[in-house]
């Protein structure tokens, strides 16, 4: 069970991309998703299984080839695994992947919602990410019991955890990637009310060229931020 990023191919297949135990794994559907093929490692030019754990999102770009981003363990210490950012590209339909490319540096908590990934109408891909500060020791804050058994029932929605959100972009289809200068975070009444999480960033392009980033937070409400 895990997450997994779609795309239409050229010749009106559906490719999947997950991971599991540490791989990334694809599968395929010929008839419109009622039938799936059995799943297979996805690999390099050199033929090598990616390693990768969780699928940030998978693409078609502009110039025609597909992308994927995912997170991977760049390291482990004594504070636990080091997560990084990496992407690919494949010009031949999802066959190989290009080498890994970083997005950001490795230690740099930037996590992607699910699918976040946007390239705009003048090419310039972007992932917005958050970073999330929590207690991880912290129960969830609702639970319920099924059948005699004990289940969260909410992930962190009301934690108060100072959660952040930037954006990743890149020029160049993904070869090289900066950072958006600054946070994001909800600041109310200019801070007299408390800053609060922007969370789980997703983002589009508005008709006008304008960016739009949509966050949950814990004030209750969606909230939404805009580039220029």
């Amino acid at each position: 069970a895990c997450r997994a990023g779609f795309v239409e191919l050229k010749d009106g297949r559906f490719l999947a991309i997950g991971a599991q135990s540490d791989e990334l794994f694809s599968i395929v559907s010929a008839d419109r998703g009622r039938t799936w093929s059995v799943p297979s490692r996805v690999r390099d030019q050199s033929g090598i299984a990616i390693q990768g754990r969780r699928i940030g999102s998978v693409i078609r770009l502009a110039s025609g080839a597909l992308a994927i981003c995912y997170e991977f363990v760049f390291g482990a210490g004594a504070l636990g695994e080091t997560l990084a950012l990496g992407f690919r590209r494949s010009d031949d339909e999802g066959g190989t992947w290009t080498e890994e490319t970083p997005i950001g540096l490795p230690g740099d908590r930037g996590s992607p919602y699910h699918d976040a990934m946007e390239q705009t109408s003048t090419g310039r891909l972007l992932l917005p990410v958050r970073s999330t500060f929590s207690n991880p020791t912290q129960r969830t804050p609702a639970m319920a019991t099924v059948d005699g058994r004990e289940y969260d029932v909410e992930g962190h929605a009301h934690y108060p955890e100072l959660d952040i959100s930037y954006v990743y972009y890149s020029d160049d289809e993904g070869q090289t990637w900066s950072r958006s200068e600054g946070d994001l975070f909800v600041w109310l009444d200019d801070g007299y009310r408390g800053a609060y999480a922007c969370d789980e960033p997703t983002l589009a392009e508005s008709k006008d060229g304008r960016l739009v980033m949509f966050m949950r937070s814990t004030v209750g409400r969606i909230v939404e931020a805009w580039s220029a």
